[in-house]
């Protein structure tokens, strides 16, 4: 009967050491993946955070009636100040621009620049402009578009 109980001592000794080393391998585990979520959580906040102190921009040329414009589209969170154009040598595109129309001074979230744009034939499919800009993110931010026509 000592032996029996001895026994059943030794085997809930066993289990309850394996049990331990499953509960801890299992704990490190899940610490693991906690830092991980909580890692990419903190990447995502810093991402959303600078997203919404920056300014993007989308280019298109479109037909309108019988002319042609090129828009250009703050598409970002932010506003935009001190905004540089300037546009890819090609002569098939002009694209008119009036001596003060820039620096624009602030564009703000979903407002655009329109200009009037004339196409010659055998035009690109695309054309390139080029933006510098500042915005709460930084300062002579700079983007290239490429916009198809």
């Amino acid at each position: 009967m000592e032996l029996i109980a001895l026994a059943f001592s030794a085997i809930s000794i066993i289990i309850a050491i394996a049990s331990f080393v499953y509960a801890l391998t299992v704990g490190r585990r899940l610490d693991k993946q906690q830092e991980q979520i909580n890692e990419n959580q903190l990447d995502k906040d810093q991402k959303e955070k600078d997203a919404s102190k920056q300014a993007d921009f989308r280019a298109e040329i479109y037909k309108s009636g019988s002319s042609w414009k090129l828009e250009i589209m703050n598409t970002g969170q932010a506003e935009a100040r001190n905004i540089h154009f300037r546009a890819e040598e090609d002569p098939s595109v002009f694209v008119r621009i009036y001596q003060d129309a820039f620096p624009v001074e602030v564009l703000l979230p979903g407002q655009s620049i329109k200009l009037n744009t004339v196409l010659g034939s055998g035009h690109k499919a695309y054309y390139k402009v080029y933006l510098s800009w500042d915005d709460n993110y930084s300062k002579h931010r700079e983007q290239q578009l490429n916009t198809l026509i």
